[in-house]
C-alpha cells in the first residue's frame, strides 16, 4: 500500500476514533495512539492480502479445471478420428477390398480408414483422399464418409472421388443418399454430384461405365477443365505437366493407360497447342503462337 493511502486511512481511522466509532483506550498518549492505529492498518492490508491470495488460487483452479476439459474434449475427438481405426493405402496401384458381399477397389494414391479391427459391413469407412468403386450388391447399407460428404449405398455401383479441391459422386449403378454439408437429396441413377471448389452441381453421365473404369486400366475425362484432366494424367501415369493454359478449355474421351500420355495429350488438346517432352517423364504443354 502507498504512503499516501496509509495516511489517508490513518486520518480516516482517527476520525472515526473521534466520532466514537471505536472504544477509547484509557489513558493513551500520542504515540501509544499512533501503534494502535498502525496495528490497525496492519490487520487491514492483511486482509487484504488474503481476499487476493484467494482470489488468486480460485482463479488458478478453475483455469486448470477448463484446461482439463479441453484436453479431455480434444482426447475424444482426435480419437474419434483416428483411435481404434485401421488404415489402407494404395500408394503405387489399384488395390481390391472384400466387405461381406460387396467389393471396395482403391485407385492409385488413395486412402481409406474403416473403424474397428476388421472392414465388416456395420465399420465407419471413410475416404481420406484419393477414389474409390463400389459394388454393393444388397443387403446391407454402405456407408462412405468423406470430407465433405457423407454417401449411403443401398445396392448397386457408386463411384467416390475426394481431392483436395473437390468432390465428384457418380451413381453408376444405384441411386444414392448424399449429404453435403446442410444440403441432404437422393442422387439418381447415372447422375453425378461434383463440389468443384465450392462450385456444386448435379448432372446426368451419358457414358456410366466411364467412371470407375480406372479399375480396368483406363482414364475417363467427361466434359473437364484442363487443370482436372492434366492432374489425373500426372496422377494415373506417374507423369509431370508443365502447362500454362485456359482452365475454361473442356475435354472428354475414354483413354487406355497403356497409351503414351503425349498422345492422349494431343488428343484432348486443342489444334493450337503443342506438347513436346522436356525431362524424363516430362511435358511442356505450349501454345503455338508461345514456340
Amino acid at each position: 500500500m502507498s504512503e499516501d493511502k496509509q495516511q489517508k486511512l490513518r486520518e480516516q481511522l482517527i476520525k472515526e476514533y473521534l466520532e466514537g466509532k471505536h472504544p477509547p483506550e484509557a489513558l493513551v498518549d500520542y504515540e501509544e495512539f499512533k501503534r494502535a492505529i498502525d496495528r490497525r492498518l496492519l490487520e487491514h492490508k492483511a486482509e487484504v492480502s488474503r481476499k487476493q491470495n484467494r482470489v488468486i488460487r480460485i482463479s488458478l483452479v478453475m483455469g486448470i479445471f477448463f484446461l482439463l476439459v479441453t484436453l479431455v474434449l480434444v482426447y475424444l475427438i482426435v480419437e474419434r478420428k483416428t483411435g481404434n481405426f485401421q488404415v489402407v493405402a494404395s500408394a503405387q496401384g489399384i488395390r481390391k477390398i472384400q466387405l461381406g458381399g460387396a467389393t471396395i477397389h482403391l485407385n492409385t494414391d488413395s486412402e481409406l480408414r474403416f473403424s474397428g479391427d476388421s472392414l465388416n459391413p456395420g465399420s465407419e469407412i471413410y475416404l481420406d483422399k484419393g477414389e474409390i468403386f463400389v459394388d454393393n450388391p444388397g443387403g446391407d447399407a454402405l456407408e462412405i464418409i468423406t470430407k465433405e460428404s457423407f454417401v449411403r449405398i443401398f445396392n448397386g455401383t457408386v463411384n467416390v472421388m475426394s481431392r483436395q479441391e473437390y468432390e465428384r459422386i457418380t451413381a453408376t449403378g444405384s441411386d444414392l443418399y448424399v449429404k453435403h454439408g446442410d444440403s441432404a437429396f437422393m442422387l439418381p441413377l447415372n447422375s453425378e454430384y461434383r463440389d468443384l471448389a465450392g462450385q456444386k452441381s448435379v448432372h446426368s453421365v451419358p457414358n456410366p461405365a466411364g467412371p470407375g473404369s480406372w479399375r480396368n486400366g483406363y482414364i475417363f475425362l467427361d466434359n473437364e477443365k484442363l487443370p482436372f484432366a492434366f492432374e489425373e494424367l500426372q496422377r494415373s501415369y506417374r507423369i509431370k505437366i508443365e502447362a500454362d493454359v485456359k482452365s475454361d478449355i473442356l475435354v472428354s474421351g475414354l483413354f487406355r493407360l497403356s497409351i503414351d500420355p503425349i498422345e492422349v495429350l494431343r488428343t484432348i488438346l486443342p489444334p493450337d497447342y503443342t506438347v513436346t517432352t522436356t525431362g524424363e517423364r516430362t511435358y511442356r504443354v505450349t501454345k503455338h503462337a508461345d514456340l
